[in-house]
């Protein structure tokens, strides 16, 4: 011990890089590991502003006002021709971008489980799945599924709360689109280095 602190110069050990996935393969790493970018974080923050907003408006009229749907359809358009102009080189070059691919097949998964007209998930009207799929498309592909995991966590927490608001077994489901988004984004900024 005392030779790793006379060697080191300043009697500190040594600090030693350990790669935390070394027996996976970096294709299978880069999906497995949560990553939330600097302008990812101000993509949330804003949706979230946006989320609070509607959320309002979900609780005083039982719907997202058509203007807010409007806006995460844009931003969800938005967030795929992002997403394809990053990858435009392997996309033009015939490969599969197996990230850009999971993601989005998640993504299109959970949401059409979660339609009233599936219901499988949830029974949710089509804005609100709308709001799910642009919350969504700000996430990498572990972090869409830990996305969906923290929604039915808080429907599950909210909704006997929620319900007193709604009518006929119907609840405002922003509050907790608003909640998981929320959480995603605090665990991120909890993790830190991760994202």
């Amino acid at each position: 011990m005392a030779d790793l602190k006379a060697r080191s110069g300043h009697g500190a050990l040594p600090v030693i890089p350990i790669d935390p996935w070394p027996l996976i393969p970096p294709w299978l790493a880069s999906l497995l590991i949560p990553r939330l970018g600097f302008w990812l974080y101000l993509g949330i923050a804003f949706v979230l502003g946006n989320f609070a907003t509607a959320t309002l408006s979900d609780l005083r009229h039982m719907s997202a006002q058509h203007e807010f749907v409007t806006t995460w359809e844009l931003i969800l358009l938005a967030l795929v021709v992002y997403d394809v102009i990053i990858n435009l080189d392997a996309l033009m070059a015939g490969e599969l971008v197996l990230s850009l691919a999971l993601k989005y097949g998640l993504i299109v998964a959970f949401c059409l489980l979660s339609h009233e007209r599936i219901g499988v998930l949830f029974r949710l009207a089509t804005g609100d799945v709308v709001a799910l799929a642009c919350a969504s498309a700000l996430l990498s592909p572990i972090l869409v599924i830990l996305f969906f995991v923290l929604v039915k966590l808080f429907d599950l927490l909210e909704a006997p709360l929620l319900r007193r608001v709604g009518a006929d077994g119907a609840y405002p489901f922003m509050p907790v689109v608003f909640s998981a988004l929320s959480g995603v984004l605090a665990l991120g900024l909890w993790v830190g280095g991760a994202f």
